[in-house]
């Protein structure tokens, strides 16, 4: 583990796939809670149907959308009933698993790239920089250079 460490990348690479896998996670549990169901109970089917779908979005997505709306839109249903189904099915809402995900990938771009502020605010569809810096700052507490120098004089 300790030369995973060594390369820059690795450690934000490792966050990434622990979020993936916490998000794959959270479906697999909620796949074990029905699977001792009868099988004439589909709405359980249908709901898990739904919060895979969602995932499946969000992942491809969240770098051009980040709203509720868009993703109940995509799966043509409402966005309380999409909300309501994944909160059920992750214990989560939607808005942090795309908030926690577009984290994950805006670390990554800091840490492991050398994409500017402006770039990384027009790769993730934010309206402006200063949109950009504000989101990260609410978030982390800190500017994205700040957190950028910080890493990297971690890495050294």
């Amino acid at each position: 583990m300790k030369d995973l460490d060594k390369d820059k990348g690795n450690s934000n690479r490792i966050e990434i796939i622990s979020s993936m896998l916490t998000a794959l996670l959270y479906i697999l549990g909620a796949e074990s809670r029905y699977a001792g169901l009868p099988q004439k109970n589909h709405k359980n089917k249908k709901h898990q149907a739904l919060s895979e779908r969602f995932f499946e979005l969000m992942f491809r997505d969240f770098r051009k959308d980040r709203t509720v709306k868009y993703y109940a839109w995509q799966m043509n249903v409402s966005t309380h009933y999409l909300s309501r189904i994944i909160h059920q099915q992750t214990g989560r809402t939607i808005k942090d698993w795309i908030a926690d995900t577009l984290m994950v990938e805006v670390k990554y771009y800091l840490t492991c790239t050398d994409k500017t502020i402006e770039e990384i605010s027009e790769t993730l569809s934010f309206c402006s920089p200063s949109a950009f810096i504000q989101y990260f700052k609410s978030k982390t507490g800190c500017t994205p250079f700040k957190y950028r120098r910080d890493q990297n004089l971690k890495t050294q």
